[in-house]
């Protein structure tokens, strides 16, 4: 649920993503459970398990950057491919929990993915990466249950204040429609910055001439 969480200090902590399929936490790229690390990849090999390798690293980029909004909207795009690896999720699952909505449910995932992958076999190293990344899931869900009893009473203030239900989702949707309206005019604006170059280059080129 998202409704005025933005306004409460301490959010989740920063979480810097490798961007790799096994989340290693010194930047490594070791393979897992079918993954296709993306710099090992040549275009031929860009079956779906490597496009979902791809899609997550972007996330993991756009995360890091800080831009939230743009990083659920695809987060969850990716989520709902039916395909996705067990630890792609995890990761995905990971991301979305530091962000504002349904933080409990995200993290609860990214503990249960993390701790369902540990079962299978692997090197010592991929056990290694993995157990980190369980703990900070595990880390994650407990600032996200702290985070979301905060929204709770926050929203139970505003009720007491003579706020209605209506009133309510009213708002929530309003702030909804606030968020997709920026990321219309953020990708906008950097498709107008990506078309911008080529029209400068080759007015440079008609001007030579």
């Amino acid at each position: 649920m998202l409704l005025f969480s933005k306004s409460l200090p301490g959010r989740l902590k920063e979480v810097k993503f490798a961007g790799s399929t096994t989340f290693s936490k010194d930047g490594g790229l070791d393979q897992l459970g079918g993954g296709f690390p993306a710099d090992h990849m040549k275009p031929t090999m860009l079956t779906n398990p490597a496009m979902f390798e791809l899609r997550f690293r972007h996330i993991c980029t756009m995360h890091n950057k800080g831009e939230t909004e743009a990083v659920e909207t695809k987060a969850l795009e990716l989520l709902a491919e039916p395909r996705l690896g067990r630890v792609h999720k995890a990761g995905t699952h990971m991301i979305l929990a530091t962000s504002e909505t349904d933080l409990v449910h995200h993290s609860l995932e990214a503990v249960r993915l993390f701790g369902e992958a540990l079962l299978g076999e692997m090197t010592a190293s991929q056990r290694a990466s993995l157990e980190y990344w369980h703990a900070e899931a595990k880390t994650l869900l407990e600032e996200a249950r702290s985070d979301q009893s905060a929204i709770d009473n926050e929203i139970n203030e505003k009720f007491k204040s003579g706020m209605t239900m209506r009133q309510l989702q009213d708002a929530q949707l309003s702030e909804m429609y606030e968020r997709l309206a920026r990321i219309d005019e953020d990708e906008g604006a950097s498709a107008e910055t990506s078309s911008a170059a080529p029209l400068a280059n080759m007015r440079k080129f008609e001007n030579s001439e």
